[in-house]
């Protein structure tokens, strides 16, 4: 083991013994950049508004001449502390600059696992769908967001079923629902640059029975599922109930029931893309779900098999 990869579980021990973070919950996870896979830990601290994703690897070079591995991640545990309280303090500034001046606040949603993310759900307004969990988040500057809490609803003046509506509302005024392969193509385009060239070596121009559910940001887009303006209105143009594979939390494939595609089959497929493909952090689930122009549901499960799922109260089951 190379002294870069012992410190990231020496600084991962380090943080958990670290008293500041009693009660932080660490997520360690590998994320995609331009130059590979970075291995990072998420870090979610009660009460914190930033959720941070360190990289231990690249924090090495603060190491002193002749530091011993084991006292550099207790160093840099402080350091990552003191990184937390100064983004937080930066963002409430900014928080209370939009309070005064009472403008409007542009919420959003967001969806994830209930059962993978429920310590922290606990802690802030949500609601279930299913297996899902959808929550408030909110806008305070650019590429900043901050999860909506109880104290935030308390400043906004709002409760949390007006913090949902006014997020689902938002969310679905940015939907974006496009056949898979133009999808795929603008994503090759912006990759290599040369729509002329992406063309002619594009496979087929045949447009998919597949379709992608997101947002303009395609980030958090499969909140969509969460929107039922949305839900409807997709129903209303593929003209037919239709299958929701989660591909990721960013966005969603929507495949008719008119498709010849096995269910077990699109189960499988799902399965087998958040192992190889998704982040952890990314992960949305591994059900497949429908939605037949008045309920959302995971496909498959009937009535008395659904009623011994652990997590699925009966509120969720009807997207409001």
């Amino acid at each position: 083991m190379t002294d870069k990869e012992l410190l990231y579980d020496e600084l991962l021990g380090a943080m958990h013994r670290n008293p500041q973070f009693e009660g932080a919950i660490f997520i360690e996870c590998e994320v995609p950049k331009n130059n590979g896979i970075w291995k990072g830990i998420e870090i979610h601290v009660p009460e914190s508004t930033v959720a941070p994703i360190i990289y231990p690897d690249r924090m090495y070079d603060l190491r002193y001449p002749g530091e011993p591995i084991k006292a550099l991640a207790e160093r840099l545990s402080d350091k990552v502390w003191k990184e937390i309280c100064r983004e937080n303090e930066i963002i409430a500034k900014q928080f209370n600059n939009l309070i005064c001046q009472e403008t409007d606040f542009p919420l959003s949603a967001a969806v994830v696992s209930y059962e993978v993310n429920k310590e922290w759900l606990k802690d802030i307004p949500h609601e279930q769908i299913e297996d899902l969990a959808v929550y408030p988040k909110m806008n305070i500057g650019t590429d900043a967001m901050v999860r909506v809490t109880p104290e935030i609803l308390s400043k906004l003046h709002i409760t949390k079923e007006e913090a949902l509506k006014e997020a689902k509302k938002n969310t679905a005024k940015n939907m974006v629902f496009k056949n898979l392969e133009e999808i795929l193509f603008s994503d090759v385009v912006e990759r290599d640059g040369d729509p002329e060239i992406t063309s002619a070596l594009m496979p087929s121009s045949t447009e998919s029975p597949m379709f992608v559910l997101t947002n303009k940001e395609r980030h958090d887009g499969a909140a969509m599922i969460a929107c039922p303006e949305v839900l409807q209105t997709v129903h209303g143009l593929m003209g037919d109930d239709y299958y929701i594979l989660p591909s990721s939390i960013h966005e969603v494939i929507i495949v008719p029931k008119h498709i010849p595609l096995l269910l077990e089959d699109m189960q499988k497929t799902v399965r087998q893309i958040n192992e190889e493909s998704v982040e952890p952090i990314d992960r949305l689930s591994d059900n497949v779900y429908e939605f037949d122009g008045r309920n959302l549901k995971i496909a498959g499960i009937i009535s008395e098999e659904r009623e011994k799922l652990p997590d699925i109260s009966r509120e969720s089951r009807h997207i409001r």
